[in-house]
């Protein structure tokens, strides 16, 4: 009898070691400019090449290795997992704020990240995303664990899945290196399970102003598979400049619609005006729920 439980505490043990090194999962690779993969009906595309060189886009979440791996969200609370950089790097962002844009496929949110590797060993594995509403700013807890939240999308959904990605497609850090669309139908079914849930007392009940000032947590792990691991810099998350609810999404067709670059100097003081301004729409948006 000891020889079989033990026996079948290794057996076990083995398993358990095999799904926590993340053999068995399912590769989506993107290892050409525009390969693309629908994986729990978000869509994966490498991004094309920018003619605008390294630094320009602007990131509301910056990951830094810790060891061979990367994770975490964009909080203001600095370390949370492994964020890193300051507030500039890592802050909240709103539905309203990112808003969605017009594709062949239907109305998405489109998201942008950057890697950066080194160039003798380029890949690195994407290896989850989830993405939560919550009525409640800059938290510091597990993923798992927002308060007054819904998901909106978990790329492990139904089985364990990784994106493949190659540092070298691009020209270098800061010009991006992936899209993520997020279909517009996936937030309304999130703002629907927050409303049904007891426990979150402040509903949205259709109002698209309240959706629109709701924060999006983006969470996203790297460097879980072998010969994928987080290697060098920083892992970057920014986003496309869409249209929010109640106005027609932004269409790529006839207008800029991203992504999100870093302001040139002149237009710093517009740029902190319209932070201002943004502020006093979510502080009224506040004082709504407040009523309510």
């Amino acid at each position: 009898m000891n020889i079989l439980k033990k026996t079948l505490g290794a057996a076990v043990g083995a398993l358990g070691l095999l799904f926590a090194s993340g053999a068995g999962a399912a590769e989506y690779a993107l290892l050409s400019t525009g390969a693309t993969h629908d994986i729990n009906s978000a869509i994966f595309t490498a991004y094309p090449q920018q003619p605008t060189g390294s630094g320009n886009i602007d990131p509301f979440v910056r990951l830094k290795r810790d060891g061979t791996t990367a994770e975490g969200y964009n909080t203001t609370v600095i370390p949370t997992y492994d964020n890193f950089g300051g507030a500039g790097f890592n802050h909240e962002i709103t539905v309203g704020g990112v808003g969605f844009i017009s594709t062949p496929g239907g109305t998405v949110m489109r998201f942008l990240l950057d890697i950066d590797q080194t160039s003798s060993n380029p890949l690195l594995s994407l290896d989850k995303v989830q993405i939560y509403i919550s009525t409640v700013a800059n938290q510091s807890v597990s993923i798992g664990s927002l308060a007054n939240s819904a998901l909106v999308y978990d790329m492990d959904a139904g089985g364990d899945n990784y994106v493949k990605l190659d540092y070298n497609l691009n020209n270098g850090s800061g010009s991006g290196d992936m899209t993520l669309d997020i279909p517009l139908a996936m937030f309304m079914a999130a703002f629907a399970a927050y409303d049904a849930d007891a426990g979150n007392l402040v509903k949205f009940n259709g109002d698209t102003g309240l959706m629109n000032g709701a924060f999006i947590y983006l969470y996203s792990r790297f460097g879980d598979q072998p010969g994928m691991e987080d290697n060098d810099g920083f892992e970057e998350w920014t986003h496309f400049n869409g249209n929010p609810l109640e106005e027609q999404p932004c269409d790529p067709r006839v207008e800029d619609c991203g992504p999100r670059e870093i302001p040139e100097p002149g237009s710093l003081v517009l740029f902190s005006l319209g932070l201002l301004g943004s502020a006093i729409v979510v502080r009224r948006g506040r004082q709504r729920w407040m009523r309510g």
